[in-house]
């Protein structure tokens, strides 16, 4: 094994404790288990641990050492990231302003009409892609894990899978006790609350990143 015990471990504990975090990524799990349930919700989630997969994967081919050499890169990551959690906040909130919310099905397994259900796992994909959380992690926690006496391929492997797998254990977690409170959505005053939380949530990461990313670009005056 490549990867040693001790480090197999360490780096489990840490990704653990990281992807319990509220972020992005757990915002739109969130989200899904409200929306569709713990098994509707498994769609949008798999999309986010299929961005997390091409990070990794980017990571291995040289993503890390790009941002370290170009930092201006970063803060405009943060941007984009910040204008596409922006737009997700406006989607959510229109069932608020009467638009029609996507629900899977009635807790009593009714089916019911839903829109974009394609979607669900590009936004997931795009959700995690622009998580600048998880960029800053690859970059900078992510090598320390990595022994320079052993190949690089077999420990990225071990140490990819884990990741990918714990925090979409998270995520699942998250959504499926979201989806116990999926009863609320069925009243005019449930659907309001969760479409408003939901847009909180999403609009202060939104803002979270873009006073961030400004802070960056522009010059301190």
């Amino acid at each position: 094994m490549n990867v040693t015990l001790a480090t197999w471990v360490a780096f489990a504990l840490t990704v653990f404790l990281f992807s319990a975090l509220p972020g992005p990524n757990i915002t739109y799990a969130l989200n899904q288990g409200l929306q569709f349930g713990f098994r509707g919700a498994v769609r949008g989630c798999s999309g986010s641990m299929f961005g997390l997969g091409l990070l990794i994967l980017g990571y291995a081919l040289g993503l890390a050492a790009l941002l370290r050499e170009h930092a201006g890169v970063i803060p405009l990551m943060q941007l984009l990231g910040g204008l596409y959690l922006g737009w997700l906040a406006w989607r959510s909130i229109k069932p608020a302003r009467g638009g029609q919310i996507e629900v899977a099905e009635t807790p009593s397994g009714r089916a019911m009409p839903q829109a974009r259900t394609r979607s669900r796992f590009r936004d997931g994909l795009s959700v995690a892609l622009s998580n600048p959380k998880v960029l800053l992690f690859i970059a900078s926690v992510f090598p320390g894990f990595l022994l320079a006496n052993r190949e690089a391929g077999p420990q990225l492997l071990v140490l990819g899978i884990t990741w990918v797998t714990i925090d979409f254990i998270w995520q699942l977690t998250y959504a499926g006790a979201a989806g116990s409170l999926r009863r609320w959505l069925y009243s005019p005053r449930g659907r309001t609350l969760v479409s408003v939380g939901t847009a909180s949530l999403f609009g202060f990461w939104a803002a979270s990143l873009i006073v961030e990313a400004l802070a960056d670009i522009l010059p301190a005056g």
